[in-house]
């Protein structure tokens, strides 16, 4: 068991890491510099800005790691049309 998690956080962890600075940066930008009037959907609550920042961090480990976050061991199937 414990070598399984070891193994997934190993195959995923420029994702993990992504997610985790997205997250961080998500809050500061709303502790810096959100909106204080409640009128801005993403930097109006903490929840919603740090959730935002996750996702983009998300978004951005995965290209950085060159593959998804819910696929094992590169099992993702791509749509590689090299035979033309």
């Amino acid at each position: 068991m414990k070598q399984s998690i070891l193994k997934i956080i190993k195959n995923h962890l420029s994702v993990i890491i992504g997610i985790t600075v997205g997250m961080v940066a998500g809050y500061l930008y709303f502790r810096f510099m959100g909106c204080a009037g409640g009128t801005c959907i993403i930097t109006s609550s903490p929840i919603s800005s740090t959730l935002y920042g996750g996702v983009l961090g998300w978004l951005v480990g995965s290209v950085a790691g060159g593959g998804c976050f819910f696929c094992s061991g590169g099992s993702c199937k791509t749509n590689n049309n090299s035979e033309q």
